[in-house]
């Protein structure tokens, strides 16, 4: 007897850990974000972006859109040969979403690209760039820039990794005591108990995983010191390590109630208080916590992620426990099930309604962020789920367990990639941020200088600056500026942009760019003290 547990609990784990597998598969697939998480928006700068100054600046003054915690904030200075002048704590300013940082060395005459680093209130850092000038401009030939906002990926995807097990285990640990509480044991076998313990086990490892990983990760330093203490104390004072800890000992006081639980004990007040807390950890570390009001915005999210774990971890705990009962209970167990899905269900519809509504502001613009697209794409799969269940209950009420085995493990598999997409959403943002100079070069004529930003360059609307200036003086008014630009690989060729002047020889356009890949950028200048001068740009526009 106990061999057969033995080796059900060894069928069982192996199987939990192909699920996990195949969970973190799809999240990378479809939910890690191509740069660095961008939550938080940078509204304004001192200097702002493109600034012309005739002296060094003392200090360099980032406002945000929202508010920013500056535990991990930093500061580089880089010159036109992409060589780091000055790197400086941020500290926070006279506002929660003023971010300062002293600039201590005196910076000659050149072009200088700031590159910072803070944290959003949703515990996610942010980085970006902009560019000033001091003195005479110098060229950067775009190395700069690239160099500033350059972004290791290793972390990201280690906390690819931390987000996609936290919430398949919650989905399990959730769903499986649902179960558990709401049926009959004899329903049940062996395997639900240890699928309890495994879920627990594997919460307890992310979240110690990424109370650790945390502080590399914000700060934009290796894996290996993880262990520093600094970097662990500066996370323990964000709210996205005080709630990986207070988890840490909700699970651990949870323990010795699921071991209860399992084995027939059901003390449900305390473990389900337990169980509440833990989700509220969850919810405290992501989107939730920029909303406003942001306790209904907590509350949501919490009601959501149980709501979505009776619903799909239940879906998991039957297929997982139905391969091995007969079909008398394998039917018994389902139309149980399946009765806590109806009532989840539209607790989950509602919930994510609701907090949709809070998080995209403008729904026109849901298509401009990966985040409007994968909750569209989560959406859709949602309704396949549930088309799926329909098929499942008439097979059900046809008292078919064959086909109805067959039916719930499809449903499960569109399921997991409900879950995964889930688990990404907390990783992307809600909102177009144009807080970033994902671009920006300066190119050196003969007579004159040439800086062309785009913010953001990216697929979707943009807006670019233009602006000019003369090398070794000042610079006359130039009024004969034209600028066309092309995909020579979408076959779109160069063509005229509208450019509106807004300081002197400063010039916007509002683009709006429908494909990714390397727009040619051609920018003609001239007045009747120089010839005209023609400059060519490559900017990389990403999806």
């Amino acid at each position: 007897m106990q061999r057969r547990r033995f080796a059900e609990g060894r069928s069982v784990l192996k199987r939990l850990k192909h699920l996990v597998g195949a969970l973190v598969a799809v999240f990378v697939v479809v939910g890690v974000p191509s740069t660095v998480f961008a939550h938080a928006g940078l509204e304004s700068s001192d200097p702002p972006a493109g600034a012309y100054l005739d002296a060094s600046p003392e200090r360099i003054t980032l406002t945000f859109d929202e508010a920013i915690t500056t535990a991990f904030g930093s500061l580089r200075v880089l010159n036109s040969s992409a060589k780091v002048v000055v790197e400086t704590p941020l500290t926070r300013g006279a506002d929660k979403s003023i971010a300062v940082a002293p600039v201590d060395a005196v910076l000659p005459d050149g072009t200088y690209v700031a590159v910072w680093r803070v944290m959003s209130s949703d515990g996610h850092p942010v980085q970006g760039s902009f560019t000033f000038v001091v003195g005479e401009a110098t060229s950067t030939s775009g190395d700069a820039v690239a160099k500033a906002t350059t972004v290791t990926h290793g972390l990201s995807r280690l906390f690819v990794v931390i987000r996609a097990s936290t919430f398949l285990a919650l989905a399990l640990l959730i769903g499986a005591i649902v179960l558990l509480w709401s049926t009959d044991p004899r329903r049940l076998s062996q395997r639900t108990s240890i699928l309890v313990c495994g879920a627990w086990l594997v919460l307890l490892v992310a979240t110690v995983e990424g109370l650790f990983a945390f502080g590399p990760h914000a700060a934009g330093v290796k894996i290996y010191k993880a262990l520093d203490g600094d970097l662990i104390s500066a996370t323990l004072t964000t709210t996205f390590g005080r709630a990986q800890l207070v988890r840490v000992v909700l699970l651990l006081a949870m323990w010795p109630l699921l071991n209860q639980f399992v084995m027939g004990k059901r003390r449900m007040v305390p473990l389900a208080a337990l169980l509440v807390g833990v989700v509220t950890t969850v919810s405290v570390s992501g989107h939730a916590l920029s909303t406003s009001p942001m306790v209904f915005g907590v509350g949501l999210d919490v009601v959501h992620l149980l709501a979505i774990g009776s619903w799909i971890g239940g879906l998991f705990v039957v297929v997982f426990v139905t391969r091995r009962l007969d079909d008398e209970r394998t039917l018994l167990l389902t139309d149980r099930f399946s009765g806590l899905a109806q009532r989840a269900l539209p607790v989950v519809i509602g919930t994510g309604i609701a907090q949709s509504w809070l998080l995209v502001k403008d729904v026109t613009e849901i298509f401009d962020t990966q985040f409007g697209r994968t909750l569209v794409i989560k959406v859709a799969l949602v309704f396949v789920v549930i088309a799926l269940s329909g098929s499942a209950r008439r097979a059900l009420k046809q008292r078919d367990a064959r086909n109805l085995r067959t039916t719930v493990v499809f449903e499960a598999v569109v399921a997991l990639v409900v879950v995964s997409l889930t688990a990404s959403l907390t990783g992307l943002s809600p909102k177009v941020v144009s807080n970033a100079t994902p671009f920006e070069q300066t190119l050196v004529g003969s007579e004159v200088f040439v800086t062309l930003a785009v913010t953001p360059a990216r697929v979707g609307k943009t807006e670019i600056h233009l602006i000019l200036s003369r090398q070794g003086g000042a610079l006359g008014e130039v009024s004969n500026v034209e600028m066309r630009m092309g995909l020579a690989s979408m076959n779109i060729p160069t063509g005229p942009i509208t450019l509106t002047r807004t300081a002197p020889n400063h010039y916007t356009a509002d683009v709006t760019f429908p494909f990714s890949g390397s727009w040619s950028v051609e920018v003609l200048a001239g007045t009747e003290k120089f010839s005209v001068a023609r400059f060519a740009f490559d900017v990389a526009i990403s999806d």
